[in-house]
C-alpha cells in the first residue's frame, strides 16, 4: 500500500494518510514500513521500457506494534517518525547492490544465512 495515498515518484515523500494507521491500531495488528529506492529504474511504465542490472535498495523497518499506544493519535505519530527514520536510513545507505543486511518479514535470521541474495 501506499500510504501517502498514490505513489510518488518527487524528491522525499508526501504526508502520510491515516487510514491504513488507524485499521491497523483498531485491529491490533503489527505492521513494518518497506521503503525501496530504484523501483522507477527497472521499469518504466510510461514508456514501457525494462532496464537491467538495476540497483534496488529496500529498507525494512523494526515490527511497529499498535497495542503499546493509548490513542490513535500516538500510534499516527509513531508511524509518522518510524517513517521518516526508514526514509533517512534509506538514502543514507551506500550499496553496490550486492549488500543484504538483515531478513524481510517473515523470514528468519537463521535462514536468510542460508540462501545469499543475488546482486
Amino acid at each position: 500500500m501506499y500510504p501517502e495515498g498514490h505513489r510518488f515518484k518527487g524528491e522525499g515523500t508526501l504526508q502520510l494518510k491515516t487510514g491504513v494507521m488507524e485499521v491497523a491500531y483498531n485491529l491490533k495488528v503489527p505492521c513494518q514500513i518497506v521503503l525501496s529506492n530504484g523501483k522507477e529504474n527497472i521499469m518504466d511504465e510510461i514508456s514501457l521500457k525494462i532496464n537491467r542490472n538495476v540497483i534496488l535498495t529496500i529498507c525494512v523497518s523494526k515490527v511497529l506494534d499498535p497495542t503499546k499506544f493509548a490513542t490513535k493519535e500516538e500510534w499516527f505519530d509513531y508511524v509518522k517518525a518510524e517513517w521518516e527514520a526508514t526514509y533517512t536510513k534509506l538514502h543514507s545507505s551506500e550499496t553496490d547492490g550486492r549488500l543484504f543486511v538483515g531478513s524481510l518479514p517473515g523470514v528468519s535470521e537463521k535462514g536468510s544465512e542460508l540462501e545469499t541474495a543475488p546482486p
